[in-house]
């Protein structure tokens, strides 16, 4: 289930971001976290811990500014990871969630980081570390490459 506070604050963080104060409001916007919602069972049954999936202000300034994903679908980030087209192990740290999303036939990707402790907070989350188009058919490399952690066709 989705935080209730999760589109308010980003909507407020992403009028913060783009209202002429950019430069003044970055330090403290790259330092707030969104805290999207508990990890859906899906990531669990992967094997992830079943803590809060957040997002920190830094990674919504990525996504947002330089790789163009979109307000609402950043507004709907925890319904996307909820019901991912597959799962993949990522080759650095972490899981990859290819979606549904796409654009100009490009896969909507989310990186997930377990365990990560944020902010120098004693709390730890399931972290978004980035969302992205990602070109080249990542589905066929990425199950080639023996990376298919789980896939909504295998139900």
């Amino acid at each position: 289930m989705e935080d209730t506070n999760y589109k308010v604050a980003l909507s407020l963080m992403l009028k913060s971001m783009e209202a002429g104060h950019y430069d003044a409001n970055k330090l403290v916007n790259h330092q707030r976290i969104l805290t999207l919602g508990p990890t859906p069972p899906v990531l669990l049954d992967i094997g992830l811990q079943p803590l809060p999936i957040a997002m920190t202000g830094k990674v919504v300034d990525k996504c947002y500014f330089d790789h163009g994903v979109t307000k609402s679908v950043l507004e709907k980030a925890y319904q996307i990871i909820a019901a991912p087209k597959a799962l993949y192990r990522s080759t650095t740290v972490g899981c990859l969630i290819m979606t549904y999303e796409i654009r100009r036939a490009d896969p909507l990707i989310v990186s997930i980081h377990p365990q990560k402790q944020l902010g120098g907070r004693k709390d730890f989350y399931n972290t978004v570390a980035s969302m992205y188009y990602k070109e080249n058919d990542p589905e066929t490399r990425w199950t080639k490459q023996g990376l298919l952690l789980w896939s909504a066709q295998q139900k």
